[in-house]
């Protein structure tokens, strides 16, 4: 007989290739329903509405980018400059088409903050089960 509070696993990690872009590859951690409700509560705030003189519950977004993304991303290879060209708006003289962009939480929120394409497959992946099931999973 099995218990499932014996066998849950408190963390996942997989490692997968951004769709389209050969070799670059994200390492995503799997996000509980329990940890999604935690960044979302850690990142809401309550404060008096001006409009109604009630309270009003927002969520910051930019610490929830923040959290969620060092949750959901975990590091990453083979991001080139001539990926970040076609998923960013940046100054293409000043980055080259074989620049490697490290990762770093820094540029993660970057990227999840500015390209939308990476922020819905990271949405997509994160939140799923079965990407973290298998060989690329941990």
């Amino acid at each position: 007989m099995v218990n499932l509070k014996d066998v849950l696993q408190e963390s996942k990690t997989a490692e997968l290739e951004f769709p389209g872009y050969k070799g670059f590859k994200v390492k995503i951690g799997l996000i509980s329903r329990q940890l999604a409700n935690k960044i979302r509560k850690d990142c809401t705030v309550t404060r008096m509405s001006d409009r109604y003189s009630s309270m009003e519950e927002t969520l910051d977004e930019n610490k929830f980018a923040e959290k969620f993304t060092n949750a959901a991303i975990k590091g990453w290879e083979g991001l080139t400059g001539e990926y970040v060209k076609d998923l960013l708006p940046v100054d293409d003289d000043a980055v080259k088409d074989e620049d490697e962009i490290p990762y770093t939480h820094d540029n993660a929120v970057i990227l999840i903050k500015n390209s939308t394409a990476f922020e819905a497959w990271v949405n997509e992946v994160a939140f799923k089960l079965k990407y973290f099931r298998g060989e690329q999973s941990k």
